[in-house]
Protein backbone atom coordinates (compact mmCIF):
# COMPACT_ATOMS: atom_id res chain seq x y z
CA UNK A 1 0.00 0.00 0.00
CA UNK A 2 1.39 3.53 -0.85
CA UNK A 3 2.08 6.34 1.18
CA UNK A 4 -0.81 7.91 -0.60
CA UNK A 5 -3.05 5.28 0.15
CA UNK A 6 -2.45 5.06 3.79
CA UNK A 7 -2.78 9.03 3.68
CA UNK A 8 -6.33 8.38 2.45
CA UNK A 9 -7.21 5.13 4.73
CA UNK A 10 -6.06 7.63 7.74
CA UNK A 11 -8.38 10.66 6.59
CA UNK A 12 -11.14 8.54 5.98
CA UNK A 13 -10.65 6.69 9.70
CA UNK A 14 -10.05 10.10 10.65
CA UNK A 15 -13.71 11.42 9.49
CA UNK A 16 -15.52 8.36 10.94
CA UNK A 17 -14.46 9.07 14.33
CA UNK A 18 -14.77 12.96 14.01
CA UNK A 19 -18.44 11.92 12.95
CA UNK A 20 -19.06 10.15 16.09
CA UNK A 21 -17.48 12.78 17.54
CA UNK A 22 -19.93 15.07 16.17
CA UNK A 23 -22.96 14.59 18.59
CA UNK A 24 -26.54 15.70 19.52
CA UNK A 25 -24.86 18.16 22.01
CA UNK A 26 -22.57 19.37 19.50
CA UNK A 27 -24.85 19.76 16.56
CA UNK A 28 -27.48 21.81 18.82
CA UNK A 29 -24.37 24.31 19.64
CA UNK A 30 -23.63 24.65 16.04
CA UNK A 31 -26.90 24.88 14.53
CA UNK A 32 -27.78 27.65 17.32
CA UNK A 33 -24.72 29.55 16.70
CA UNK A 34 -25.96 29.71 12.68
CA UNK A 35 -29.17 30.43 13.24
CA UNK A 36 -28.38 33.50 15.52
CA UNK A 37 -25.89 34.63 12.56
CA UNK A 38 -28.43 33.72 9.32
CA UNK A 39 -31.22 36.28 11.53
CA UNK A 40 -29.66 39.22 10.82
CA UNK A 41 -29.87 38.27 6.55
CA UNK A 42 -26.30 37.13 6.65
CA UNK A 43 -26.12 34.74 3.79
CA UNK A 44 -25.18 31.61 4.47
CA UNK A 45 -21.59 30.88 2.92
CA UNK A 46 -20.61 33.90 4.91
CA UNK A 47 -22.14 32.88 8.22
CA UNK A 48 -19.70 30.09 7.76
CA UNK A 49 -16.88 32.02 7.23
CA UNK A 50 -17.62 34.15 10.14
CA UNK A 51 -17.46 31.51 12.50
CA UNK A 52 -14.66 29.08 11.06
CA UNK A 53 -12.44 32.59 11.71
CA UNK A 54 -14.11 33.19 15.13
CA UNK A 55 -12.99 29.54 16.06
CA UNK A 56 -9.17 30.09 14.24
CA UNK A 57 -8.61 33.59 15.68
CA UNK A 58 -9.26 31.63 19.17
CA UNK A 59 -7.45 28.77 18.10
CA UNK A 60 -10.51 26.69 18.76
CA UNK A 61 -10.94 25.30 15.11
CA UNK A 62 -9.63 21.68 16.74
CA UNK A 63 -12.96 21.53 17.93
CA UNK A 64 -15.29 18.86 16.81
CA UNK A 65 -17.93 21.31 15.86
CA UNK A 66 -15.38 23.57 14.03
CA UNK A 67 -13.65 20.75 12.19
CA UNK A 68 -17.14 19.13 10.62
CA UNK A 69 -18.63 22.33 9.73
CA UNK A 70 -15.09 22.96 8.08
CA UNK A 71 -15.54 19.57 6.14
CA UNK A 72 -18.88 21.13 5.22
CA UNK A 73 -17.60 24.63 4.06
CA UNK A 74 -14.78 23.01 2.04
CA UNK A 75 -17.42 21.23 0.64
CA UNK A 76 -19.58 23.69 -0.68
CA UNK A 77 -17.55 25.32 -1.46
CA UNK A 78 -15.21 23.60 -4.24
CA UNK A 79 -17.80 20.70 -5.50
CA UNK A 80 -18.65 21.93 -8.76
CA UNK A 81 -22.42 22.94 -9.50
CA UNK A 82 -22.33 23.96 -5.69
CA UNK A 83 -23.81 21.72 -2.89
CA UNK A 84 -26.64 22.48 -0.67
CA UNK A 85 -25.50 22.96 3.18
CA UNK A 86 -28.17 19.88 3.64
CA UNK A 87 -26.34 17.53 1.52
CA UNK A 88 -22.74 18.79 2.60
CA UNK A 89 -24.19 17.57 5.89
CA UNK A 90 -24.76 14.10 4.85
CA UNK A 91 -22.61 11.43 7.07
CA UNK A 92 -22.29 14.38 9.53
CA UNK A 93 -25.98 14.52 11.02
CA UNK A 94 -29.25 12.49 11.68
CA UNK A 95 -31.15 11.99 8.00
CA UNK A 96 -33.67 13.48 10.04
CA UNK A 97 -31.97 16.77 10.77
CA UNK A 98 -30.83 16.54 7.27
CA UNK A 99 -34.23 16.50 5.43
CA UNK A 100 -35.80 19.24 7.69
CA UNK A 101 -32.44 21.70 6.77
CA UNK A 102 -33.36 20.36 3.16
CA UNK A 103 -36.83 21.67 3.51
CA UNK A 104 -36.11 24.91 4.45
CA UNK A 105 -33.05 25.24 1.75
CA UNK A 106 -35.78 24.29 -0.95
CA UNK A 107 -37.99 27.16 0.11
CA UNK A 108 -35.83 29.51 0.51
CA UNK A 109 -35.76 29.35 4.16
CA UNK A 110 -32.74 27.34 5.72
CA UNK A 111 -33.30 29.54 9.27
CA UNK A 112 -36.10 27.91 9.48
CA UNK A 113 -34.72 24.28 8.60
CA UNK A 114 -31.85 24.67 11.19
CA UNK A 115 -34.88 25.85 13.86
CA UNK A 116 -37.14 22.94 12.93
CA UNK A 117 -33.72 20.72 13.14
CA UNK A 118 -32.69 22.05 16.80
CA UNK A 119 -36.66 21.58 18.11
CA UNK A 120 -36.20 17.64 16.98
CA UNK A 121 -32.98 17.42 18.44
CA UNK A 122 -33.71 19.04 21.84
CA UNK A 123 -37.25 17.14 21.96
CA UNK A 124 -35.57 13.83 21.49
CA UNK A 125 -32.87 14.91 24.34
CA UNK A 126 -35.39 15.71 26.51
CA UNK A 127 -37.14 12.45 25.68
CA UNK A 128 -34.37 10.12 26.28
CA UNK A 129 -32.82 11.89 29.53
CA UNK A 130 -36.22 11.27 30.53
CA UNK A 131 -35.75 7.56 29.83
CA UNK A 132 -32.11 7.46 31.47
CA UNK A 133 -33.78 9.00 34.31
CA UNK A 134 -36.51 6.50 34.78
CA UNK A 135 -34.63 3.37 34.27
CA UNK A 136 -31.06 4.22 36.03
CA UNK A 137 -32.29 4.14 39.52
CA UNK A 138 -34.95 1.38 39.42
CA UNK A 139 -31.50 -0.66 37.11
CA UNK A 140 -29.92 0.42 39.90
CA UNK A 141 -32.69 -1.19 42.94
CA UNK A 142 -32.48 -4.59 40.55
CA UNK A 143 -29.25 -5.25 40.79
CA UNK A 144 -29.29 -4.82 44.67
CA UNK A 145 -31.71 -7.17 44.66
CA UNK A 146 -29.79 -9.65 42.90
CA UNK A 147 -26.82 -9.32 44.72
CA UNK A 148 -28.96 -9.47 47.86
CA UNK A 149 -30.37 -12.85 47.09
CA UNK A 150 -26.85 -14.47 45.55
CA UNK A 151 -25.40 -13.11 49.00
CA UNK A 152 -28.06 -15.09 50.92
CA UNK A 153 -27.87 -17.89 48.45
CA UNK A 154 -24.13 -18.30 48.12
CA UNK A 155 -22.91 -17.33 51.53
CA UNK A 156 -25.18 -17.39 54.12
CA UNK A 157 -27.34 -20.67 53.26
CA UNK A 158 -24.08 -23.02 53.23
CA UNK A 159 -23.75 -22.08 56.81
CA UNK A 160 -26.72 -22.30 57.99
CA UNK A 161 -28.03 -25.48 56.73
CA UNK A 162 -26.07 -27.27 59.16
CA UNK A 163 -27.81 -26.02 62.26
CA UNK A 164 -30.66 -28.25 62.23
CA UNK A 165 -32.34 -31.11 59.78
CA UNK A 166 -34.31 -29.28 57.21
CA UNK A 167 -37.14 -30.97 58.39
CA UNK A 168 -37.22 -29.42 61.48
CA UNK A 169 -37.16 -25.58 60.20
CA UNK A 170 -39.67 -23.45 60.72
CA UNK A 171 -42.38 -22.96 57.70
CA UNK A 172 -40.75 -19.50 56.85
CA UNK A 173 -37.31 -20.96 56.89
CA UNK A 174 -38.25 -23.84 55.05
CA UNK A 175 -39.58 -21.51 52.36
CA UNK A 176 -36.39 -19.24 52.93
CA UNK A 177 -34.22 -22.73 52.30
CA UNK A 178 -36.14 -23.75 48.95
CA UNK A 179 -36.19 -19.86 47.48
CA UNK A 180 -32.01 -19.78 47.72
CA UNK A 181 -31.47 -23.02 46.67
CA UNK A 182 -33.41 -22.43 43.62
CA UNK A 183 -31.28 -19.59 43.07
CA UNK A 184 -28.18 -21.05 44.02
CA UNK A 185 -28.85 -23.84 41.63
CA UNK A 186 -30.72 -22.46 38.71
CA UNK A 187 -30.18 -18.78 39.28
CA UNK A 188 -27.64 -18.49 36.02
CA UNK A 189 -29.74 -20.35 33.96
CA UNK A 190 -32.60 -18.06 34.76
CA UNK A 191 -30.19 -14.92 34.66
CA UNK A 192 -29.14 -16.00 31.27
CA UNK A 193 -32.89 -16.73 30.08
CA UNK A 194 -33.33 -13.63 31.23
CA UNK A 195 -30.80 -11.87 29.14
CA UNK A 196 -32.07 -13.76 26.51
CA UNK A 197 -35.31 -12.54 26.65
CA UNK A 198 -34.70 -8.65 26.95
CA UNK A 199 -32.13 -9.33 23.53
CA UNK A 200 -35.28 -10.52 21.99
CA UNK A 201 -37.76 -7.92 23.39
CA UNK A 202 -35.16 -5.49 22.15
CA UNK A 203 -34.99 -6.82 19.02
CA UNK A 204 -38.96 -6.92 18.42
CA UNK A 205 -40.01 -3.55 19.73
CA UNK A 206 -38.60 -1.96 16.53
CA UNK A 207 -39.31 -4.59 14.05
CA UNK A 208 -42.56 -6.94 15.03
CA UNK A 209 -46.07 -5.87 13.60
CA UNK A 210 -48.72 -7.70 12.85
CA UNK A 211 -52.55 -8.20 15.38
CA UNK A 212 -50.01 -9.49 18.37
CA UNK A 213 -48.04 -6.35 18.18
CA UNK A 214 -51.25 -4.10 19.08
CA UNK A 215 -51.42 -6.42 21.84
CA UNK A 216 -48.35 -6.12 23.34
CA UNK A 217 -48.53 -2.84 22.81
CA UNK A 218 -50.71 -2.04 25.65
CA UNK A 219 -48.19 -3.72 28.32
CA UNK A 220 -44.44 -3.06 29.61
CA UNK A 221 -42.28 -2.34 28.19
CA UNK A 222 -43.47 -2.56 24.42
CA UNK A 223 -45.94 -0.07 26.04
CA UNK A 224 -42.77 2.50 26.70
CA UNK A 225 -41.30 2.10 23.34
CA UNK A 226 -44.56 2.55 21.59
CA UNK A 227 -44.94 6.12 23.54
CA UNK A 228 -41.65 7.19 22.86
CA UNK A 229 -41.72 6.38 19.14
CA UNK A 230 -44.88 7.57 18.43
CA UNK A 231 -43.21 11.06 20.50
CA UNK A 232 -40.29 10.97 18.11
CA UNK A 233 -42.70 10.23 15.22
CA UNK A 234 -44.74 13.38 16.38
CA UNK A 235 -42.21 15.35 16.41
CA UNK A 236 -40.09 14.76 13.12
CA UNK A 237 -43.39 15.54 11.32
CA UNK A 238 -44.44 18.79 13.58
CA UNK A 239 -41.16 20.12 12.39
CA UNK A 240 -41.65 18.77 8.50
CA UNK A 241 -44.75 20.44 8.04
CA UNK A 242 -43.56 23.68 10.15
CA UNK A 243 -40.56 23.63 7.53
CA UNK A 244 -43.06 23.86 4.36
CA UNK A 245 -43.10 20.02 3.45
CA UNK A 246 -46.51 18.75 2.70
CA UNK A 247 -48.19 16.32 4.84
CA UNK A 248 -47.89 13.63 2.44
CA UNK A 249 -44.45 13.73 1.56
CA UNK A 250 -43.25 14.51 5.27
CA UNK A 251 -45.11 11.05 5.85
CA UNK A 252 -43.03 9.38 3.20
CA UNK A 253 -39.66 11.00 3.45
CA UNK A 254 -39.84 9.67 7.71
CA UNK A 255 -41.31 6.24 6.33
CA UNK A 256 -37.67 6.03 4.43
CA UNK A 257 -35.86 6.68 7.69
CA UNK A 258 -38.14 4.79 10.20
CA UNK A 259 -38.16 1.10 12.12
CA UNK A 260 -39.92 -1.52 10.65
CA UNK A 261 -42.49 -0.77 13.27
CA UNK A 262 -42.93 3.19 12.64
CA UNK A 263 -43.19 2.34 9.07
CA UNK A 264 -45.92 0.18 9.89
CA UNK A 265 -48.35 2.59 11.36
CA UNK A 266 -47.06 4.99 8.81
CA UNK A 267 -48.53 3.02 5.79
CA UNK A 268 -51.91 3.29 8.14
CA UNK A 269 -51.70 6.48 8.08
CA UNK A 270 -51.01 6.82 4.33
CA UNK A 271 -53.68 4.37 3.71
CA UNK A 272 -56.29 6.53 5.70
CA UNK A 273 -55.54 9.29 3.79
CA UNK A 274 -56.09 7.80 0.38
CA UNK A 275 -59.15 6.91 1.45
CA UNK A 276 -60.39 10.68 2.45
CA UNK A 277 -59.88 10.28 6.33
CA UNK A 278 -59.41 13.42 8.14
CA UNK A 279 -55.41 14.32 9.22
CA UNK A 280 -56.56 13.81 12.89
CA UNK A 281 -58.61 10.72 12.63
CA UNK A 282 -55.42 9.05 10.23
CA UNK A 283 -52.79 9.48 12.80
CA UNK A 284 -55.07 8.01 15.09
CA UNK A 285 -52.75 4.45 14.55
CA UNK A 286 -52.55 3.71 18.46
CA UNK A 287 -49.30 4.91 18.39
CA UNK A 288 -49.36 8.03 20.65
CA UNK A 289 -50.44 7.97 24.90
CA UNK A 290 -54.37 8.98 25.57
CA UNK A 291 -53.74 12.82 25.87
CA UNK A 292 -51.76 13.41 22.95
CA UNK A 293 -55.04 10.91 20.83
CA UNK A 294 -57.26 13.39 22.51
CA UNK A 295 -55.20 16.41 20.63
CA UNK A 296 -55.21 14.77 17.43
CA UNK A 297 -58.78 14.40 17.75
CA UNK A 298 -59.53 17.82 18.44
CA UNK A 299 -57.20 19.69 16.28
CA UNK A 300 -57.93 17.28 13.27
CA UNK A 301 -61.12 18.46 12.86
CA UNK A 302 -60.45 22.34 13.47
CA UNK A 303 -59.46 22.52 9.76
CA UNK A 304 -56.17 24.20 10.50
CA UNK A 305 -54.73 20.71 11.43
CA UNK A 306 -51.07 21.23 9.86
CA UNK A 307 -50.92 25.00 11.51
CA UNK A 308 -51.51 23.35 15.08
CA UNK A 309 -49.07 20.49 14.52
CA UNK A 310 -46.44 22.59 15.66
CA UNK A 311 -48.19 22.66 18.98
CA UNK A 312 -48.81 18.60 18.87
CA UNK A 313 -45.70 18.35 18.44
CA UNK A 314 -44.68 19.90 21.61
CA UNK A 315 -47.38 18.92 23.43
CA UNK A 316 -46.19 15.52 22.65
CA UNK A 317 -42.70 15.62 24.05
CA UNK A 318 -44.22 17.67 27.69
CA UNK A 319 -46.56 14.56 27.94
CA UNK A 320 -44.34 11.98 27.07
CA UNK A 321 -41.69 13.07 29.24
CA UNK A 322 -44.51 13.41 32.36
CA UNK A 323 -45.38 10.13 31.32
CA UNK A 324 -42.07 8.58 31.38
CA UNK A 325 -41.20 10.02 34.56
CA UNK A 326 -44.51 8.87 36.08
CA UNK A 327 -43.10 5.23 34.86
CA UNK A 328 -39.91 5.32 36.49
CA UNK A 329 -41.59 6.46 39.72
CA UNK A 330 -43.60 3.68 39.79
CA UNK A 331 -40.53 0.94 38.84
CA UNK A 332 -38.52 2.87 41.37
CA UNK A 333 -41.63 2.52 44.02
CA UNK A 334 -42.10 -1.06 43.12
CA UNK A 335 -38.36 -1.66 43.36
CA UNK A 336 -38.17 0.05 47.01
CA UNK A 337 -41.07 -2.16 47.83
CA UNK A 338 -39.41 -5.73 46.82
CA UNK A 339 -36.24 -4.75 48.59
CA UNK A 340 -37.93 -4.23 51.39
CA UNK A 341 -40.24 -7.34 51.30
CA UNK A 342 -37.11 -9.45 50.29
CA UNK A 343 -35.35 -8.38 53.71
CA UNK A 344 -38.36 -8.94 55.71
CA UNK A 345 -38.52 -12.53 53.98
CA UNK A 346 -34.76 -13.39 54.17
CA UNK A 347 -33.74 -12.18 57.57
CA UNK A 348 -37.08 -13.28 58.77
CA UNK A 349 -36.50 -16.85 57.88
CA UNK A 350 -33.45 -16.54 59.22
CA UNK A 351 -34.40 -15.21 62.73
CA UNK A 352 -36.94 -17.83 62.96
CA UNK A 353 -34.18 -20.44 62.77
CA UNK A 354 -32.05 -18.90 65.01
CA UNK A 355 -34.92 -18.96 67.77
CA UNK A 356 -35.86 -22.75 66.93
CA UNK A 357 -32.38 -23.47 67.16
CA UNK A 358 -31.79 -22.10 70.62
CA UNK A 359 -35.14 -23.42 71.53
CA UNK A 360 -33.92 -26.56 70.62
CA UNK A 361 -30.29 -26.38 72.59
CA UNK A 362 -32.49 -24.82 76.07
Amino acid sequence: MSNLDLRELGNKVDMKFLAMQFSGSVRLSLYRRLVSLLAYGIPLMRVMEQVLSAYAKRKLDKRVGARVLGYVYQDMRHAAGGVVFANALRGWAPDAEIMLINAGERSGDIERGLTEAIFVNESLTRIKSAVIGAVSYPLVLTMVLMGLYMLFALMILPRIETLMPLDKWPPLSQTMHAVLTFIRNFGPYVAAAAVALMVLIGWAMPRYTGKVRKQLDRYYPFSVYRVISGSGFLVGLSAMLEAGVTMRDSLLQLRSNSSPYIAWHIDTILSRLANGESSGNSLDTGLFNEETSISLEIFGDSGSFEESMKILGREAVENTVSWIKGVGQVLTTSGVVAIGGSLVFLLGGFYQLIQEVKNLAG
